[in-house]
């Protein structure tokens, strides 16, 4: 047995599961993606219950039985589950409409499928009224992610917190941002990629999230915007003037996006929706898998592509063709040895976060908040300064490799 490899930094954002996992594959004969895969055995379940498994695996069925649909509601609790399950369980109602799906569960899940039908309306609604307005200041965003593909498949309700757009031009960023700030929303999470707005006192329900970029850690993000939106289909969205990404386009950010959730911790009921709508958009006749992999090397994101599609396939197994996950595999190992600036950069990303969302009143009264708070102050600083010393910034690495901990 080799040395165990663990990544450890540190930080609340990050998601230990993922990690952990790796952690566990020798040193002696690490790649990342032998890693990966050996890795997946046990992260799976942890991200995905075997239930939400069973439940992903069901509506992918061509020839479900009300034998199987019966021993699966047996066990399963609309209640309990929640709202991003049962939503997904009223899609197999709809294509499984001539199965039974008992007298208790079956008229909630038409009810639950109705409401967010209501609920999307809502947010169109307000995507219309803020687009239109940028429409007529000759500003036509892309429309992205679950908001296009609620276009795409107006029949289908989702649970959507907000509707993500892309407006590249950065003189016409900063116009919309003046523009929907006079028409009274509220700017929240001002990152250097992305804006959220939200209704006037209302905190907790975002309506937009406009982007600059599609990430701020993307390599060549510039470029990878132009090309998306070269691709994109200028058409009328909601009744505005709006791009829609090509199907490829979307896949991508979807790709992009899920490694993102599964390595930082984030949105994971989220991946059984960008499942659904990757075995739609893959459909299509003359879908080119080309672009994926090109938009991958541009951005400098194999690694992470690779991470979505290997996880997506052991949820469902060659829902995406075996020949994308073994190029990406080859430049995931090649990327993985040039990895230093993307995860350097979001290590001092996240330490800037944590010390600028901590009062300093907020933790007087707490020794562990306040232990939390120095050591964010002491990190930031020290980790501000590393990237200016070649030599520091090797040794941070080493430290890394070795698992040593960076909590002060």
């Amino acid at each position: 047995m080799g040395k165990e490899r663990e990544f450890n930094f540190n930080q609340p954002e990050y998601n230990d599961i993922f990690w952990r996992c790796l952690g566990a594959v020798p040193f002696k004969s690490y790649s990342f993606s032998s890693a990966y895969k050996t890795a997946l055995t046990d992260l799976l379940p942890r991200i995905v219950p075997p239930e939400e498994i069973k439940l992903i695996r069901m509506i992918f069925s061509d020839n479900l039985t009300q034998a199987s649909l019966d021993d699966f509601l047996q066990s399963w609790d609309i209640e309990r589950y929640g709202a991003q399950g049962a939503l997904l369980l009223s899609y197999i109602q709809k294509k499984f409409s001539q199965l039974d799906f008992h007298e208790y569960t079956g008229p909630r899940l038409a009810g639950l499928f109705n409401y967010y039908r209501f609920r999307n309306l809502e947010l169109i609604a307000q995507y219309k009224k803020i687009v239109g307005k940028l429409n007529e200041n000759n500003i036509i965003p892309v429309i992205m992610k679950g908001g296009a593909l609620k276009f795409l498949r107006q029949e289908l309700p989702r649970i959507m917190g907000d509707i993500d757009i892309l407006v590249p031009d950065a003189a016409q960023f900063e116009q919309a941002r003046q523009i929907i700030l006079n028409m009274g929303y509220e700017q929240f999470c001002d990152a250097v990629h992305s804006i959220d707005f939200h209704k006037s006192g209302d905190s907790n329900d975002g309506i937009l999230d406009m982007h600059r970029l599609i990430d701020e850690f993307m390599d060549n993000s510039e470029l990878i915007n132009e090309r998306i939106s070269s691709r994109a289909k200028l058409q009328k969205v909601f009744q505005t003037q709006s791009y829609v990404p090509c199907p490829e386009d979307l896949v991508f950010i979807s790709l992009f996006h899920t490694a993102k959730n599964i390595v930082e911790g984030t949105c994971l009921k989220n991946i059984m929706y960008t499942v659904f709508d990757m075995a739609y958009l893959t459909e299509f006749s003359d879908f080119d898998w080309q672009i994926i992999l090109q938009n991958a090397r541009d951005g400098k994101i194999c690694k992470n592509i690779y991470i979505a599609v290997t996880f997506i396939n052991s949820l469902i197994p060659n829902l995406l063709p075996e020949f994308l996950s073994e190029q990406l595999s080859s430049d995931a190992d090649e990327q993985h040895k040039l990895d230093k600036d993307y995860f350097y950069a979001r290590f001092v990303h996240d330490v800037k976060y944590a010390r600028k969302n901590t009062k300093f009143t907020s933790v007087l009264n707490n020794y562990e908040k306040f232990k939390r708070y120095i050591g964010s102050k002491l990190q930031y600083i020290l980790t501000k300064r590393i990237h200016k010393s070649p030599i520091l910034l090797k040794a941070f690495f080493v430290l890394q490799k070795k698992g040593k901990s960076w909590n002060i």
